[in-house]
């Protein structure tokens, strides 16, 4: 038996979060594919509810999406800024942890539904 795996849908995501309309659906399957490798796409591996797996991989897409949208290849949190002359400041964070998901609202609400499956605790027959 095959595993069953959430298949990207740009025009659903697009529904979703259409502050991504600018791009193509070549770049928003990219990032589909770039969160898939942050969280299984595997339904039972992780989280056996479909629906809850599309929800977290599709704000997972959103945050990488967001990341790249940015602009001058920035990565981390701002750190300090300037306004005469414009500087800006990243802090890149050691770990992925927190720091590096809540540099977006679609990566803090991901963390926020990621934390009960980071318990390490392990439940047996999740059904899926």
């Amino acid at each position: 038996m095959a595993s069953q795996q959430i298949e990207f849908d740009a025009e659903e995501f697009l529904q979703a979060y259409p502050e991504f309309t600018t791009l193509n659906p070549s770049q928003l399957q990219n990032y589909f594919d770039i969160a898939t490798g942050i969280l299984s796409n595997r339904l039972g591996a992780v989280v056996c509810d479909e629906k809850k797996l599309k929800t977290m991989l599709y704000l997972l897409t959103a945050h990488i999406a967001f990341l790249f949208m940015r602009g001058a290849g920035q990565v981390g949190a701002m750190s300090s800024a300037t306004e005469g002359s414009v500087s800006v400041g990243f802090s890149v964070p050691q770990n992925l942890n927190a720091a590096w998901f809540n540099q977006s609202q679609y990566g803090g609400l991901f963390w926020q539904m990621a934390r009960p499956y980071m318990s390490g605790r392990y439940i047996s027959g999740c059904g899926c």
